[in-house]
């Protein structure tokens, strides 16, 4: 893949990425609604369109869970790339 970016949540947030926004990583900013859902509460994984800090990009959202039950050490990673 190339021009493609990385994102680590902790649950829908974005703690790490290198996703610019306004000249600064995206770091702070929220997951979509539907791909919140989908990978967090639901357990999916989510492949498709998404909207990232403004652009569109193809993207795949895979949930992690850092400690077994423990829902403030769950996330997801979330990879993609500009159409």
């Amino acid at each position: 893949m190339t021009d493609g970016t990385v994102t680590i949540f902790l649950e829908d947030t974005r703690v790490t990425t290198n996703v610019i926004n306004n000249g600064e990583r995206a770091v702070g900013t929220q997951a979509s609604q539907e791909v919140a859902h989908t990978v967090l509460e639901e357990g999916s994984v989510y492949t498709g369109p998404a909207d990232v800090a403004g652009v569109t990009y193809q993207t795949a959202y895979q949930h992690y869970t850092m400690q077994k039950g423990k829902p403030s050490e769950c996330g997801m990673s979330e990879h993609h790339r500009k159409y």
